[in-house]
């Protein structure tokens, strides 16, 4: 009798484990969601477009196998505007949907006065939701910086992008942006493309040169770039 017991005590206590181990699930059953990269920051500004309000968006990946049904994520603001008059709205439903590897954080963000005086930041982290786990710890908080203005951004002085690109301008930076949508990034760059194009990264580069080059050729041909220009 006593050895009975001692069973039904261990078969309920594994059943107990069982039953919380469902509940908090694992990567095997659950899968995991983060950002694309490690403590990245996105960096957007109004001064490229007419509109007051758009839509931006972040993606995020799935670490783990895909699912035939759409999945919550959960993303908390870890830290707020630092000027009330900053407005942004976090759209709704945030989910990774049926057999896709990739979602979006999708924000609407509003063109206020003091962004044309100051830049605003805000960050976001990525949680556990019902549904799918937050992922590496290193990828899970995306900050958001906004202004209305056009700066010289860091990567344009970083190797040879200024032998390829000359002296910074305002004018460059929105023949940039009308090009390629972003000015996150050195649209050249071979490792942020890898990361963006895993698969064909060297087709996108190549498709990014003769797209440029023509929209230049076609519409600012008197723009001076720099000395290594034609070796893009």
């Amino acid at each position: 009798m006593k050895k009975r017991n001692i069973l039904l005590l261990l078969g309920c206590l594994l059943g107990l484990c069982a039953c919380h181990k469902s509940e908090v699930g694992t990567w095997d059953n659950m899968g995991a969601i983060r950002f694309m990269k490690s403590a990245d920051t996105t960096r957007f500004t109004f001064a490229y477009i007419e509109e007051d309000e758009t839509i931006l968006e972040i993606p995020m990946v799935l670490e783990g196998d895909y699912a035939p049904r759409a999945r919550e994520i959960s993303v908390r603001v870890i830290r707020e505007v630092g000027n009330k008059q900053t407005r942004y709205e976090m759209l709704e439903p945030i989910e990774l949907e049926a057999d896709a590897d990739t979602a979006w954080l999708r924000l609407k963000l509003y063109r206020t006065a003091n962004l044309e005086q100051e830049r605003d930041t805000l960050s976001f982290q990525i949680e556990s939701s019902k549904d799918l786990l937050a992922g590496d710890k290193d990828y899970l908080v995306h900050t958001l910086t906004l202004y209305d203005r056009i700066e010289e951004p860091s990567w344009w002085r970083e190797g040879w992008n200024q032998d390829y690109l000359g002296s910074f301008s305002e004018l460059k930076m929105q023949i940039i942006y009308d090009v390629f949508g972003t000015t996150d990034y050195y649209p050249f760059d071979t490792e942020v493309l890898m990361t963006l194009y895993p698969n064909d990264y060297t087709v996108e580069y190549t498709y990014r040169v003769y797209k440029f080059k023509t929209y230049v050729a076609e519409n600012y041909p008197d723009v001076v770039w720099g000395d290594y220009y034609e070796w893009l």
